[in-house]
């Protein structure tokens, strides 16, 4: 449920606390957990959707949940979490967790393909869903398909990381002059523009000297 909502390992992290819960004993998948790593928030996959439980009400007088910073998070991946149907697709390198609709036994595999590459993803069986993925796996971009018992059952597609995209040669950057002050920069611009119209205004006087000069020769002969 938080894939993508935490940016580094937080050692002081804030557990719920509550006054009173219950307890759950059903082996759901645990979102969410006490500081005893008992459950706080149960995920339950079930006919293709999602049933997420709190073992303890939110109000403030059970809860500080209501006040802390993951509540914002929680109900918006709550809120997502339900699109994760239809075509996927994932950053290479990212090892981003998707779940889709599978009908599985326990001890088969699926594995994603294309005509250049083939592999097998991490893998966990949900009921009616599969939660997988691909580590560092594929090697190039382009579109797969996920494969169960020779089958086509879900289409994936992979892009490369923007980042790894950019073309930019900063090995040539020590080549460029930079500027120290601003101010300088456009006193010496001002400078090249007069010293530019200066020439132009000499070429052009001497020029008209020069057809005075030949026009009072005409006229004299």
């Amino acid at each position: 449920l938080y894939i993508d909502v935490f940016e580094k390992r937080i050692r002081n992290f804030q557990y719920p606390i509550v006054k009173k819960s219950f307890e759950v004993k059903s082996g759901l998948p645990q979102a969410l957990t006490y500081d005893d790593q008992s459950a706080f928030l149960n995920t339950l996959y079930k006919n293709s959707g999602i049933i997420y439980i709190f073992s303890a009400p939110l109000n403030k007088e059970i809860s500080n949940f209501q006040n802390a910073p993951l509540i914002v998070p929680t109900f918006y991946k709550m809120g997502i979490s339900t699109s994760k149907n239809g075509l996927q697709y994932q950053t290479i390198g990212q090892n981003k967790t998707t779940i889709i609709d599978a009908l599985l036994n326990k001890e088969e595999i699926v594995s994603i393909t294309n005509k250049e590459e083939n592999f097998i993803p991490v893998q966990q069986i949900l009921e009616d869903k599969l939660k997988f993925s691909c580590g560092d796996n594929p090697k190039k971009a382009g579109n797969y398909q996920i494969i169960q018992n020779k089958k086509n059952i879900y289409p994936i597609s992979f892009n490369y990381d923007r980042k790894e995209s950019q073309l930019n040669n900063y090995s040539n950057y020590n080549k460029i002059n930079t500027i120290s002050n601003l101010n300088i920069f456009f006193e010496t611009l001002q400078t090249e523009r007069t010293d530019q119209q200066i020439w132009k205004w000499f070429l052009i006087f001497a020029l008209l000297f020069l057809i005075i000069e030949l026009l009072i020769q005409k006229f004299l002969k």
